[in-house]
């Protein structure tokens, strides 16, 4: 098997795992808003609990409820910067010649979901913001 025919093989398997981990990223906070959006007077501090974990924030009121507060800040390269990186290095593999990659930027996203609770501790209300 020559080089050429091993790289030709493995284009596929990496442009099917590009693609999947594009995906899996948007599937989870895709996921998250579904959860919250459908559990709004329906599920509980429980079911949030079971769903994301403790929360990282928390405000008791009393009588009058509570607030959650989930943060998550992901650092990924730019996805189109990484793609297009990943097929040209991969034509210029093809053509014998090496490739360096161009540094690749990273970004930061840091997005809380903030939940208020009523006393029966029931879900009642929700946003999603990205001031943290």
């Amino acid at each position: 098997m020559t080089a050429l025919s091993l790289r030709t093989g493995m284009l596929p398997f990496f442009l099917v795992l590009i693609f999947s981990s594009l995906s899996a990223c948007s599937t989870t906070r895709s996921e998250r808003i579904q959860f919250l959006t459908e559990g709004v007077h329906k599920i509980t501090t429980y079911d949030v609990a079971g769903k994301f974990g403790p929360p990282h924030g928390e405000r008791n009121f009393g009588d009058r409820g509570k607030v959650w507060v989930y943060q998550y800040v992901d650092t990924s390269p730019n996805a189109l910067q990484a793609m297009g990186s990943a097929l040209i290095g991969a034509g210029q593999g093809f053509q014998g010649s090496t490739y360096n990659p161009p540094p690749v930027s990273m970004e930061r996203d840091c997005v809380q979901y903030i939940m208020a609770f009523d006393r029966n501790d029931i879900l009642r209300n929700w946003r999603r913001s990205t001031d943290c």
